[in-house]
């Protein structure tokens, strides 16, 4: 409250007067909504990439892929009939199954070329936009998974270097942690190209049993300084392509690096939140009710 009257905070142009004018109530409530998402959360809620980075390579400098899978159209792909048996598998009362084959029989999307009008069926997928999209994607790559043991990764039990080697994931409390899957976004974990390479190639033959096709061209490799330099590489229809390395990589809204540096995702962030500034700026400038610009925040 000890602003100078007259002083806009900044680009927004809310004059001091007009804070000051709120009382309490609205100071509260503005104060409540620009807190939601504080920019502490950089720092106190550690990305688990980044801490598998910081203790895998610095603290015991062992070696660490990272494999980011992409999927062409993944929730426009999947089969519905792999959804089902996943959900029944997963313990799913019949009765809920059967309400949702009813939402998805007889389903129909409609075109206008020519300004004649055109029903196509759809036979796969599920609804964008709809709340339960993503829980029945998620059971599917659950039985996907589940499907996979990657114990053949282990190596010849006789020769400990190339059990080693070709351990998938990393060690954590006596278990490998070999994958981390938040819907279709997908990273897999391994000690090694060789074994990431391994892991890829099982994983896009059990994805496609279920309509999902991987896409080669945004899939994407990360490595540690200790990792081999040898190339991650996956066949798909007799065709073996090489996964491109990055140095960083935007997994669940965070810039992952090698170093685990925060300067790049700031500056990331940074460019997002001018950009969508940006966006609204002309529309902000045309406005002179205070009130009404600070809406458009909201």
């Amino acid at each position: 409250r000890s602003f100078p009257n007259g002083k806009a905070a900044g680009d927004d142009k809310i004059t001091a007067d007009f804070l000051k004018s709120c009382h309490d109530n609205v100071i509260f409530l503005l104060t409540d909504r620009f807190t939601k998402i504080p920019p502490i959360i950089l720092y106190d809620r550690p990305h688990p990439l980044n801490t598998a980075h910081t203790r895998i390579g610095r603290e015991y400098q062992q070696p660490l892929t990272l494999v980011f899978i992409d999927f062409h159209k993944a929730f426009d792909s999947v089969e519905p009939q792999a959804i089902w048996e996943s959900l029944k598998s997963q313990g799913v009362q019949p009765a809920y199954i059967a309400l949702l084959q009813q939402c998805y029989t007889n389903c129909t999307t409609t075109i206008t070329p020519f300004h004649k009008k055109i029903e196509i069926p759809i036979t796969r997928g599920v609804r964008q936009g709809d709340p339960i999209s993503p829980n029945l994607f998620s059971a599917c790559l659950e039985s996907v998974f589940n499907k996979m043991s990657w114990q053949h990764l282990r190596g010849d039990e006789d020769d400990e270097n190339d059990k080693a080697n070709l351990l998938p994931g990393i060690r954590i409390n006596g278990q490998n942690l070999t994958h981390l899957r938040f819907a279709d976004d997908i990273v897999l974990v391994a000690s090694n190209p060789k074994a990431a390479s391994l892991m890829i190639q099982e994983l896009v033959e059990m994805c496609g049993k279920v309509g999902l096709r991987m896409n080669t061209n945004k899939t994407k490799v990360m490595r540690n300084k200790f990792a081999s330099q040898s190339p991650v590489n996956v066949t798909l229809n007799n065709v073996t392509t090489c996964i491109e390395e990055v140095n960083e990589y935007v997994y669940l809204g965070r810039l992952l690096n090698h170093n685990n540096e925060l300067e790049p995702e700031l500056h990331r962030r940074r460019r997002a939140a001018w950009a969508a500034f940006n966006n609204i700026k002309n529309t902000t400038d045309a406005l002179s009710c205070p009130r009404i610009r600070a809406q458009l925040f909201d």
